[in-house]
């Protein structure tokens, strides 16, 4: 369980919390580089590049008005409601979620927070109860994992 939240470029618009998330995955990963050589045919080196989260949303709840999320969605705080516009903006989002790992006194969490998260699409599938199905994918640039008491 977490939310989405997203604020414009510098702060403007102010950041403002979008929806409730649920099933949520966030997997930290990056491209690894074997180096071979020096007359051998072992591991002589590692390196990695290119760290990324993906970032994978199945449920939305979120208030229906299109207003109030759709502009953020497609780039363009100032669009009308539920208009494509002629943009090649990026909009990014913060996702937070807390993990609560099995543990012996049932008291660790884990809240992870993703920033710069961007969606390629947005899905919407059926209702189930309160919320939206979208399974949403989506890639953000860094990951800050904390234990809230």
């Amino acid at each position: 369980m977490g939310t989405i939240t997203v604020a414009g470029s510098g702060g403007t618009p102010a950041a403002k919390t979008l929806a409730v998330v649920q099933n949520v995955k966030a997997s930290l990963k990056w491209d690894e580089v074997l180096a071979y050589g020096w007359g051998s045919n072992l591991i002589q080196g590692r390196a990695k590049h290119q760290q990324k989260v993906d970032v994978e949303i199945e449920y939305l709840k979120f208030a229906p008005k299109v207003g109030e999320w759709w502009p953020f969605y497609i780039g363009d705080s100032a669009a009308g409601a539920g208009t494509i516009t002629d943009t090649n903006k990026v909009t990014t989002f913060t996702v937070t979620a807390a993990f609560e790992p099995l543990d012996a006194t049932g008291t660790v969490k884990i809240l992870r927070t993703i920033t710069g998260v961007s969606f390629s699409e947005f899905p919407l599938d059926a209702k189930v109860g309160d919320w939206i199905r979208v399974n949403m994918k989506g890639t953000g640039t860094t990951v800050v994992d904390t234990n809230p008491a």
